[in-house]
């Protein structure tokens, strides 16, 4: 099959798609914790941006390989936690903080987390829509 009509079929729902748990199994061996393609890049540059300096308890949810968590301990963070609902992913992540949870149960107190950030989660939760 050719790739535009693999592509076609695709956005016409013919092909399967993968909870997220599933397709980030696969991708886990290599998906790095750094920015590996222009479109992340882009972001992190965006984000970092945005950051200021950090020396709060810092929570990262769903940031699997531990991307933003490796920024927030740059930018000073006291205590980073990285929350993902992928166990292959959170094996790549280099941080010690590690909790597997979903973003629907968060095993933390409340308003023990003072920084929150949330990247590419929120396309995975049922009934949340994303428009661009």
């Amino acid at each position: 099959m050719k790739p535009m009509s693999r592509l076609r079929g695709w956005l016409r729902g013919k092909q399967p798609t993968l909870p997220s748990t599933a397709a980030y199994a696969l991708w886990a061996a290599n998906y790095p914790p750094h920015a590996h393609n222009p479109l992340m890049e882009l972001e992190q540059r965006a984000v970092s941006a945005l950051l200021p300096p950090l020396t709060a308890l810092w929570c990262s949810i769903w940031r699997g390989t531990g991307r933003y968590g490796l920024l927030a301990q740059e930018r000073g963070a006291g205590q980073i936690i990285s929350l993902d609902n992928s166990p292959a992913m959170l094996e790549r992540n280099p941080l010690t903080g590690r909790v597997c949870a979903t973003s629907e149960a968060l095993p933390l107190p409340t308003q023990s987390v003072d920084v929150l950030l949330c990247g590419l989660a929120l396309g995975h939760l049922p009934g949340v829509t994303l428009s661009i």
